[in-house]
């Protein structure tokens, strides 16, 4: 559990417990509490994955992104890919596949065609001590 949730969950049972209003009030810090813990449960859910049907990066750099096979078994994993601009169009660059092309940008530009990239998130930070 995330620091940031037990400390809303804290924070809801002694807002609770001094409080009459145990379904809060508009504004109320019950309320306020009880709408951050919902928001955070969907940024939970959703885990910063954005589907490349909504939304392509701006950078060019490396990302986490999802793989779907597109042939054979169905499979879906992760792996680090490279988004790359050439012209108008985007290309993922993945460390062990290579170019990785889906129907919007097949053009014959090299890499497989077996894997896809269905979502993408930027990297997290690199560890530092302290």
């Amino acid at each position: 559990m995330s620091r940031v949730r037990t400390r809303l969950e804290q924070y809801k049972t002694e807002i609770e417990n001094k409080s009459q209003y145990k379904h809060g009030l508009p504004g109320s810090a019950l309320d306020i509490v009880n709408t951050l813990l919902n928001d955070f449960e969907q940024d939970e859910k959703e885990n910063g994955w954005i589907p490349v049907s909504e939304k392509l990066p701006e950078d060019e750099r490396e990302y986490l992104v999802t793989l779907e096979k597109v042939y054979g078994t169905p499979e879906i994993f992760m792996g680090i890919a490279s988004y790359l601009k050439f012209g108008n169009d985007g290309y993922w660059n993945e460390k062990k596949y290579g170019y990785l092309e889906w129907d919007k940008y097949s053009d014959g530009h090299g890499g497989t065609t077996m894997y896809k990239v269905i979502a993408w998130k930027p990297l997290p930070k690199p560890y530092e001590e302290g």
